[in-house]
């Protein structure tokens, strides 16, 4: 029971990464002065499913068996609904799944780790390593500073959404 929870916990980050590159696409359209920063952002996140796969194949013979859980496929149409319709959202969400819990290793790593599951955790680990180099826990001001001002309906669509987008992830598995 132990290694089938953590499974279902990299299931769902691997998931996360299976669909990024497909979800984030349509924000290029929206990003105005910003589409080389996203442009290069997408570009970034290329491979990390391969990193969560190789971590999900060490816990399972069989990933596709683990369910992907319903938060978890809403969590990522939302991301899709910031990239293809508000910018501030969208960069508010990048900001939700990007930022850096700043410690020296991934708490998802280090309960797999504590649980006996290091090969798993070292990729967990080389994922957030990637990221850190990367300085993706800044992206989303990068994105900002390039977008010019917007309405306060716009401000508000964006603050409802990334409401939505905190509920979904507090929905996820812990």
């Amino acid at each position: 029971p132990l290694k089938a929870a953590c499974a279902a916990l990299v299931r769902q980050n691997h998931y996360v990464t299976e669909r990024c590159q497909d979800v984030l696409q349509p924000a290029l359209a929206l990003a105005g002065h910003a589409e080389p920063l996203v442009a290069a952002f997408i570009k970034s996140e290329k491979g990390h499913d391969q990193l969560l796969g190789t971590a999900l194949r060490s816990l399972v013979d069989d990933p596709a068996a683990i369910p992907v859980t319903a938060p978890t496929k809403a969590l990522m149409q939302m991301l899709r609904l910031t990239a293809e319709r508000n910018f501030l959202a969208f960069a508010l969400a990048v900001d939700i799944f990007e930022r850096s819990s700043y410690q020296g290793s991934d708490p998802l790593a280090q309960l797999l780790t504590d649980k006996g599951f290091g090969q798993a955790a070292a990729m967990i680990n080389r994922h957030k390593a990637i990221n850190d180099a990367g300085e993706h826990e800044q992206i989303s001001l990068t994105f900002l500073k390039a977008m010019p001002p917007v309405s306060r309906e716009y401000v508000a669509e964006a603050l409802r959404i990334a409401e939505v987008i905190t509920l979904l992830i507090n929905a996820l598995p812990q």
